[in-house]
């Protein structure tokens, strides 16, 4: 958000105007104070020394030096309070910003093969995103993210334990790994999303060709996932990841 932040500077009618924000990776937003506040209320090692160690580590060079980072944060992530403080985190920034609407995507698979369970994470984005419609009139969604480095079986697997609550988030995306791990990796967990609900785009679902973390809409929501139309957005700022 620091890139917003200048822009605010240089032209106010941004700040001003409500915006919306539709690529966002919460386990990215961890802040190193939160960090190690979280390693020593679980008991855990700090992933780092101290604060100014892990910001310096935040100058990460490309994607795979910034996703042995990101890794290493989602570890001391153990309890449904500590996801809802993750995102309460990240919301309260929102509404500082004036971002009244954004799409949060999450990784069950890491915080799984850590051995937290997907009801454990899933309750405590839940948490934090009725708090924070209450507290502070931001709407968020929840995008299922399927990390793209491991096999397609365990995607499926996810798909497995996740559907049942598929009320609670608007979309499934891919992140993580990109290199040796196109879209087309995961035909076969696309056309079970889009047996539950279809894409996030305006075109016939049929014909979209899978992109770089494209999300597989699950509801009837106007701006889950994909590419937003001018109609849709033509009131807002709109902040998207590339």
């Amino acid at each position: 958000m620091a890139g917003l932040l200048a822009v605010h500077t240089r032209c106010p009618l941004v700040y001003v105007q409500p915006q919306v924000e539709l690529h966002l990776h919460i386990e990215g937003t961890l802040e190193p104070e939160l960090m190690l506040q979280l390693a020593e209320r679980n008991g855990l090692p700090a992933p780092f020394e101290s604060v100014a160690a892990a910001r310096a580590a935040y100058n990460f060079e490309n994607l795979q030096s910034f996703l042995d980072l990101y890794y290493a944060g989602c570890a001391v992530l153990c309890k449904e309070q500590d996801f809802t403080d993750l995102a309460m985190a990240y919301l309260k920034k929102c509404a500082e910003e004036n971002v009244t609407h954004t799409e949060i995507m999450f990784d069950p698979q890491t915080h799984m093969a850590n051995g937290v369970s997907f009801k454990t994470v899933l309750n405590g984005l839940l948490e934090a995103v009725e708090s924070a419609r209450k507290e502070y009139g931001v709407e968020a969604g929840l995008i299922m993210s399927i990390l793209r480095h491991l096999p397609e079986s365990e995607a499926h697997e996810l798909m497995d334990v996740a559907l049942p609550f598929k009320e609670h988030f608007v979309a499934i995306g891919l992140d993580s790994s990109e290199l040796g791990h196109p879209p087309e990796k995961f035909q076969s967990v696309m056309a079970r999303a889009r047996k539950v609900g279809h894409t996030g785009h305006a075109k016939d679902s049929a014909t979209v060709r899978p992109q770089v973390n494209e999300p597989w809409r699950l509801g009837d929501h106007p701006l889950a996932g994909g590419t937003p139309t001018w109609s849709m957005v033509h009131s807002y700022a709109v902040k998207c990841c590339g």
